[in-house]
């Protein structure tokens, strides 16, 4: 981690320095109950979540730990490495397996669904240009399609960019492409989500969307615009 700078631009570092001195919360993860350590003021300047918790003292938050049961570790891992340092990690860069390369789309949707979570609108939007990326050599699996239909708000982004890929992928993958077996078993599932799917497949003028406007799938105030696009 790089060394706060000396100075801030009103000439004081004091709240820099009080991130990483004030004192430590415990936050329990997952089924596993995976105990991270972080600081308070981490925490609360990075998510308004945190900041109302507390800001409205309750059980947990007196005896300094939260617990986070349905969340992935692995996506809390992201949400620190994003809160401290400002990037996002692959879960294992040195393995490029089919199943590694699932597990990392998989723990990528999971860390912008515990983004928004949290309120923390810059990090669901780097999670998503990781998605966007990874979904230019990869397929969506048939299982993170079931995990953002079951955890995402149906008017999210998240779900309009996977409902997006996944009928894109679907529409190529018809004949031997990996994963064709595991999305013809997801759609004869049926639902309405299903139906919405392969109205999308239908439309002659869909397209990647991990080929288009990263601005797109992009949450911003209504006065901001993404300075980026591919």
């Amino acid at each position: 981690m790089e060394t706060p700078p000396e100075e801030s631009k009103n000439g004081s570092n004091d709240a820099q320095d009080r991130r990483f001195t004030s004192e430590i919360i415990n936050i329990k993860v997952g089924e596993q109950e995976t105990i991270f350590h972080v600081h308070k003021d981490i925490l609360t300047a990075n998510s308004p979540f945190f900041l109302g918790c507390f800001r409205n003292p309750w059980q947990e938050n007196t005896e300094n730990l939260f617990t986070l049961p349905t969340d992935d570790p692995d996506a809390f891992s992201r949400v620190l490495c994003w809160m401290y340092e400002r990037r996002l990690l692959r879960c294992n860069v040195e393995d490029v397996s089919e199943a590694a390369e699932d597990r990392e789309m998989e723990v990528l949707v999971k860390t912008w669904i515990l983004a928004d979570k949290l309120c923390m609108e810059e990090m669901k939007n780097a999670a998503m240009e990781l998605i966007q990326l990874w979904g230019k050599t990869n397929y969506v699996p048939a299982s993170v399609m079931r995990k953002v239909l079951h955890d995402s708000p149906p008017d999210s982004l998240l779900r309009k960019y996977i409902e997006r890929k996944f009928a894109s992928d679907f529409k190529e993958s018809m004949g031997s492409a990996p994963g064709s077996e595991g999305y013809r078993e997801f759609v004869s599932e049926g639902g309405s989500h299903i139906t919405n799917i392969m109205m999308l497949v239908g439309d002659d003028e869909l397209t990647d969307p991990a080929f288009g406007d990263l601005c797109e799938y992009h949450e911003h105030k209504e006065t901001e615009t993404c300075c980026d696009s591919n």
